[in-house]
């Protein structure tokens, strides 16, 4: 499963309120109208409607409908306000894998034979006229809400004397390792590191991201800038991964007025939480649908038209039956919001 990790950096900043129904891996709903649907649905079951007459969609709404997307949720239906379709607001973002990035930092034999030199021209407790301060940065580059500034964490060694490059990158690598390093104190551990030969008498080091949806930069200083940073592997930030559906689900509870936090008094467990439908063995389409309301606000005599919410729908999907089957949740409704569908 993978894991994401929220710090202070790396809150949500979607920057808008999300209404979200997760759906069970149950059929796409046969309840014929909301009132059947509210008395025979089953746990997660997600079903569209005409907002008007009832009637339960199967395939694609016409521009112009006005529909209300239902789920069912411990024992009560719950839905949308009214949406008017407009499939240029309505987005389908199939189940994408998340990649953690991989960063190689290489260390020729040269490099390290003159930094070896410079080492050894140190002399301890004097003045030193070479650059005598081995510096690997990892420069955190991933979004957070403004105006947090960038994390960096900046493994450096001074004055060497007595060392080998070998064993200084050695050292660097079992710090950037360790979860109780002082420079970890606030955030815990963010990278894992490796050090293994290149083949031609050189180091290499690779770093990895400690959590899915990271992104950062390397940056060598002192004795260590001759060194070669390969962004080997870019980070994928993923879609509809089990981890990533959780917290949107979450985010949705508190649209929705239910606390998750302790704050003001409110106890979660006191006042109760509803049942998650998110599932750690599923993968998810996500839907999103921007419904667009009528401000009140006049520019120019022109009446202007702003988002109110966003409504998200994560469906589980797989690659054979019965999550790809047509009377799954994912192929209807993505048939209804719009989206040509294969089974």
């Amino acid at each position: 499963m993978p894991t994401y990790q929220k710090t202070r950096y790396q809150r949500s900043t979607k920057g808008e309120n999300a209404e979200v129904y997760v759906g069970n891996p149950t059929a796409y709903t046969a309840q014929a109208s909301p009132a059947l649907f509210e008395a025979n649905a089953a746990e997660g079951e997600i079903g569209v409607y005409d907002s008007t007459t009832g009637a339960l969609y199967t395939t694609a709404l016409a521009a112009g409908t006005k529909y209300q997307v239902y789920m069912m949720q411990d024992g009560k239906a719950i839905c949308t306000a009214p949406i008017i379709h407009d499939p240029t607001k309505t987005r389908q973002a199939n189940y994408k894998a998340p990649v953690k990035q991989v960063t190689t930092v290489n260390f020729s034999a040269a490099q390290l034979a003159y930094s070896d030199a410079q080492i050894a021209a140190i002399q301890p407790n004097s003045f030193n006229p070479v650059n005598n301060n081995l510096e690997f940065v990892l420069i955190e580059t991933t979004p957070g809400n403004y105006p947090y500034p960038t994390l960096s964490y900046d493994y450096q060694f001074n004055s060497p004397a007595g060392l080998t490059t070998l064993i200084i990158l050695t050292a660097i690598v079992a710090r950037i390792n360790n979860p109780l390093d002082i420079i970890h104190k606030d955030d815990g551990q963010q990278y894992t590191a490796s050090i293994a030969s290149d083949g031609a008498g050189g180091q290499n080091i690779t770093i990895t991201s400690f959590y899915y949806g990271q992104h950062f930069r390397v940056a060598l200083r002192g004795l260590l800038t001759g060194g070669t940073v390969t962004y080997t592997t870019p980070f994928v930030r993923g879609i509809g991964d089990s981890t990533s559906v959780g917290f949107l689900e979450k985010e949705g509870w508190v649209y929705r007025g239910i606390p998750l936090y302790y704050e003001a008094g409110m106890r979660p467990e006191e006042f109760g939480e509803p049942s998650a439908h998110t599932q750690t063995a599923l993968t998810y389409n996500v839907y999103h649908i921007d419904p667009y309301r009528q401000s009140t606000e006049i520019n120019d005599g022109v009446r202007n038209f702003r988002p109110h919410i966003e409504i998200i729908v994560p469906v589980p999907v797989g690659a054979s039956a019965p999550l790809r089957a047509a009377s799954s949740p994912d192929y209807t409704l993505g048939t209804v919001l719009g989206f040509t569908q294969t089974p």
